[in-house]
């Protein structure tokens, strides 16, 4: 028979004897004192503090953004400078797509071109469309300061004839805008008057634009103000002109009735290197290009619709009358 395995008990423990007559009853224990929470360390608080550097700085970036941002899109032009773009950027590639500086597609662009005035001083065009330009918009004309005189009000660009006949001859496809100051009806037909004495004589294979962007035009409602650049509009059509108005996108949202201007294509200049979702027919999207053959910057300009074909193929191009 196996032998019956020894269990040991752990032994009751005893009663702690009762105090005797003349005795103190014994003190229970006291229990052990609490610890003491340790504070943090030289290490713990470098962090702490480096973070609240951290979200100060952050804090700092944030609201300076916003004002920049909010400056940039005053009444001055379009939000946000931009730093210059080549010639070389946008060009077309072997399969007809453009490509901007940052290497995205833009699938929908037709031709590529600049604005220009006098301030690009005497352009070497021959350079300029050896770099890729493939369309010139012209300044002819601006409007003054009124003192009741019309022929007072509106002035030539000293560089329109020049720059006109010198694309001409190198056929590149012109077109023009004038800068209007006009906030009255007799103010907007003296620009018209110049303008039409302008392009006497010259035949126009893009659109005629109203630049509509100056800070005294705020002094109109945008009701107004877009019904008199509308007026202005319809006449150039009434010419025989593709008709398009130019703005930028802050005063587009500030300072017209777009649904007015609707029946025109919109140029629109926005330089934050996005094409913009408001409708339009033309995106200028830098004011400082490097243009080989012009001393300073110029605009450049993307088209998305064939304007050059539309024009022609409805015999425009050319004021009626002459």
């Amino acid at each position: 028979m196996p032998e019956e395995r020894k269990v040991y008990r752990r032994p009751a423990r005893t009663a702690a004897p009762a105090p005797q007559a003349g005795q103190a009853a014994p003190r229970p224990e006291s229990p052990p004192p609490p610890k003491k929470k340790k504070r943090p360390g030289a290490k713990r608080r470098r962090s702490r503090l480096v973070l609240g550097l951290c979200l100060l700085c952050l804090l700092v970036v944030v609201v300076m953004s916003v004002v920049l941002v909010r400056c940039s899109a005053e009444e001055g032009g379009p939000a946000e400078a931009d730093f210059g773009t080549p010639a070389a950027a946008w060009q077309k590639n072997d399969l007809g797509y453009y490509f901007n500086t940052s290497g995205r597609a833009m699938p929908a662009a037709v031709l590529k071109g600049m604005d220009v005035s006098k301030f690009q001083g005497e352009i070497d065009w021959e350079k300029a469309k050896a770099a890729g330009i493939d369309f010139a918009i012209i300044r002819c004309g601006f409007g003054g300061e009124w003192d009741g005189q019309e022929e007072n009000w509106a002035q030539d660009d000293p560089q329109w004839r020049r720059n006109a006949d010198e694309c001409t001859r190198l056929g590149i496809p012109v077109g023009i805008y004038y800068y209007s100051c006009a906030v009255t009806a007799p103010q907007r037909d003296a620009e018209l008057a110049l303008l039409h004495d302008a392009l006497r004589g010259k035949r126009l294979q893009l659109p005629a634009a109203i630049d509509v962007e100056d800070a005294r035009l705020r002094a109109l409602t945008p009701d107004t103000l877009s019904a008199l650049v509308a007026g202005a509009a319809r006449q150039l059509e009434h010419w025989g002109l593709y008709a398009m108005v130019y703005t930028y996108t802050h005063f587009a949202d500030t300072a017209l009735h777009m649904d007015t201007l609707a029946p025109f294509d919109l140029w629109l200049a926005d330089y934050r290197g996005k094409r913009p979702a408001r409708r339009h027919g033309m995106w200028q999207y830098t004011s400082s290009g490097k243009i080989p053959g012009i001393a300073k910057g110029a605009d450049l300009s993307v088209a998305y619709k064939d304007y050059a074909g539309i024009i022609q193929h409805k015999g425009l191009g050319k004021v009626k009358g002459e």
